[in-house]
């Protein structure tokens, strides 16, 4: 409820300020490979994070749209990544890979916005 709270005022200040918000949302590593286990069951704590997960991140969109914030969602380029997008160990954040995957997603989304390549800006 906290950061539901937190984005719409985020939201609101930069409304008013005449400032683009865009909130990135970062999956976690179990739940982007929660399509790759074939039995979710066989495994009770994964199980109930990626479910109470999947219940947070409905809310959380569902919030979104609704207070019409823009959002990227990089769930479906990091399931579908062709290289590993994550560590191959207990450590949970992007590689790499992972973090290109996430920032061509933002990258996109600001381009389909009208916004220049961030890359282009720094080159």
């Amino acid at each position: 409820e906290i950061v539901k709270q937190t984005l719409v005022k985020m939201n609101q200040i930069c409304v008013d300020s005449n400032t683009r918000f865009i909130v990135a949302l970062f999956p976690t590593k179990e739940f982007v490979f929660r399509v790759k286990v074939r039995d979710v069951s066989r495994y009770k704590a994964y199980e109930s994070v990626v479910e109470n997960e999947g219940i947070i991140r409905q809310q959380l969109l569902s919030l979104l749209k609704e207070r019409n914030i823009d959002f990227v969602d990089p769930l479906k380029l990091l399931q579908n990544a062709v290289n590993q997008p994550y560590f191959e160990n207990a450590d949970g954040h992007p590689n790499v890979v992972g973090h290109e995957i996430i920032a061509t997603a933002v990258e996109e989304h600001l381009k389909a916005l009208g916004f220049r390549a961030a890359h282009a800006l720094i080159n």
